[in-house]
């Protein structure tokens, strides 16, 4: 069973997540956006981010 530091963590990283996407989606600029918050991953984030491209490469829609 989570503990209640570890919800309000998770609640946070949720809403925090969410945030991130509808800035992101209403950004007149989504490129600096984009670049703004991947300058804000921590160092484990980053991370999740390398596997992430390694197993899922982005699809060129050019």
């Amino acid at each position: 069973m989570a503990r209640f530091g570890d919800l309000e963590a998770a609640i946070m990283n949720r809403m925090w997540s969410y945030a991130r996407r509808e800035a992101l989606a209403t950004s007149n600029n989504q490129a600096a956006a984009l670049v703004h918050f991947l300058s804000d991953l921590s160092p484990e984030e980053r991370e999740a981010l390398r596997t992430a491209l390694k197993v899922v490469r982005p699809q060129d829609t050019d």
